[in-house]
Formats: structure tokens, C-alpha cells, sequence
């Protein structure tokens, strides 16, 4: 778990990562296992699209009316190769 306030987790099975996010996710990329996924928000999301340690970005939407926020693409550095891959609509 990455985060800026908690300097403890009480949740089973949960590291609170001690090393820069950077540094962390290059550490777990190495491992041999599973995939890593980002349940965190925008903010998170573009530090690791900026550091580039994303290999796949996949984007569920929420339909929310947010009037102005952080945009992921907005934050990133340098113009990013995303192209979509594929896409599927739900009806309301």
C-alpha cells in the first residue's frame, strides 16, 4: 500500500511500502507472479504514468459530474504511445 498519512496498515496481508513508488513498483515489477494493478486515484495513476513504469493502462469509467479535476493524460511529461486496444459500452 502506498500511502502519504497511515504509517501503519491494519489490514491483513497489506505492506505499507517504505521505499519511493518508483523504487517499489521497478521492486515488484522484478518478482515473478501476477499482474499489479492501481486502485488508487488520478494523482497515483499519473505518478506512475510519469515515471514510466505503466505497461498497460485499462480505464473504466464512472459517470460522475465532477465539473473540473485531475486528468491522467494531462499530467504525464512527455505525449504517451496510448492507442485504444478495444472498448465495450454498458446500457443504463
Amino acid at each position: 500500500m502506498f500511502s502519504r498519512t497511515p504509517p501503519e496498515t491494519k489490514w491483513a496481508g497489506t505492506e505499507l511500502a517504505r521505499v519511493p513508488l518508483v523504487d517499489e513498483i521497478v521492486a515488484l515489477k522484478a518478482e515473478s507472479g501476477r499482474n499489479l494493478i492501481d486502485f488508487g486515484g488520478a494523482g497515483f495513476a499519473s505518478a506512475l504514468g510519469a515515471n514510466d513504469v505503466v505497461d498497460e493502462h485499462q480505464f473504466y469509467m464512472n459517470q460522475v459530474a465532477l465539473g473540473e479535476g485531475l486528468s491522467i493524460p494531462s499530467e504525464l511529461p512527455r505525449a504517451s504511445k496510448i492507442r485504444a486496444a478495444g472498448g465495450e459500452g454498458y446500457r443504463l
